[in-house]
């Protein structure tokens, strides 16, 4: 069990504060019902590989510690769709337009410059 344990401990340090204990205790539980289950599906205990892998599949410690963060977003879901029609339109229509009005005159300016 020394990687779960190392595993832990590397998620605890991305984990909220407030919370912390909790989502460890669940975790911790969670992973090992995981390999009780495996172990009795594989009549033995996991080595270290198997462990590993079984870590792997649940993702970087920080990815596990992401999940359990609050969620942090400047738009929700419901005004994603309008947010990236809007990006778009500027982008099209105000952006796109600067860039090329910009490279026509510094054309025009170094062509003048030159005569």
């Amino acid at each position: 069990m020394d990687l779960i344990e190392r595993y832990l401990a590397s998620v605890r340090r991305h984990v909220p504060g407030k919370s912390q204990d909790d989502i460890l205790q669940e975790l911790s539980d969670s992973l090992r019902s995981e390999v009780e289950e495996r172990e009795q599906a594989a009549g033995h205990a996991l080595s270290d590989d198997e462990q590993a892998a079984l870590l792997r599949k649940h993702g970087h410690p920080w990815v596990m510690a992401a999940r359990y963060a609050p969620q942090r977003s400047l738009i929700g879901p419901e005004l994603f769709p309008y947010y990236r029609e809007a990006l778009v339109i500027v982008l099209f229509w105000v952006v796109l337009p600067i860039a090329i009005i910009s490279g026509f005159m510094q054309a025009t300016r170094r062509s003048l410059d030159r005569a």
